[in-house]
């Protein structure tokens, strides 16, 4: 496993907590984490066929329209992608 995924995955499961899982299906994994100690919220999505060069592209724009990508790393054929919570209104 990558170092870096490998990092990645361990902190969040050191720092957070699940909050809810999003989607599951074969090919994707989307889970909303919250801070143990802060209440912030991330989103985890972790996928196969995932475009990670665009994903890397992203990192750190900041768009009325999409969640701010904070990090993408891929290990093998899996991608994950570390993003911005965005809480929606009912």
């Amino acid at each position: 496993m990558d170092n870096r995924y490998k990092y990645i995955l361990s902190t969040i499961e050191k720092e957070y907590t699940v909050d809810m899982v999003l989607r599951e299906s074969e090919t994707v994994m989307i889970t909303s984490y919250i801070k143990n100690n802060g209440g912030n919220k991330i989103v985890l999505i972790v996928g196969k066929n995932l475009n990670e060069n665009v994903l890397k592209r992203l990192i750190g724009d900041k768009s009325a329209f999409l969640p701010e990508i904070y990090d993408v790393c891929s290990d093998g054929d899996e991608t994950l992608v570390l993003e911005e919570y965005i809480a929606v209104r009912r």
